[in-house]
């Protein structure tokens, strides 16, 4: 079983609805994971996607460490003001001031702003990597529902 299956298979165990998904990118066959991250305790947030991808092939690089990134885009920064851009990046380093997690940042695109966080593993994925990412994803969700205010 590849790593993002064991991880896909992890997540619904945890009640995540989580789908795996298949793409090409300059001509390489990419796989990510889309989780959907729903805050049944919080009816004004909506629902989040958090996407899940290894860096292809950079194991050979880094001598056997595999690199997973976790991404959640927000595509309504067009529509926002520069003040209001440099106050969302103040908000995503102070969380991640607070994350006990680290890695924590920020992509800028023309049209989405990305949060993205990384792990890195060593080998096979295991019940204690295995953990680290439900845990990871955990405190991702909580950390954006209790900053959501300060997002939008």
């Amino acid at each position: 079983m590849n790593p993002l299956e064991s991880i896909k298979s992890l997540l619904e165990k945890e009640y995540y609805d989580v789908a795996l998904e298949k793409f090409s990118y300059e001509e390489n066959a990419l796989e990510q994971l889309r989780v959907s991250l729903v805050f049944q305790d919080h009816p004004h947030i909506p629902d989040l996607m958090l996407f899940l991808m290894f860096i292809p092939n950079i194991e050979k690089e880094l001598d056997g460490v595999s690199v997973l990134q976790y991404y959640i885009g927000f595509d309504q920064i067009s529509e926002r003001t520069e003040e209001q851009l440099v106050h969302l990046k103040d908000v995503i380093v102070k969380i991640n001031q607070s994350l006990p997690l680290g890695h924590f940042g920020i992509i800028e695109s023309e049209q989405i702003l990305y949060l993205k966080y990384c792990q890195t593993y060593l080998g096979a994925l295991n019940d204690t990597s295995s953990k680290q990412i439900v845990e990871a994803i955990n405190a991702l969700s909580f950390e954006l529902s209790s900053n959501y205010d300060n997002f939008f």
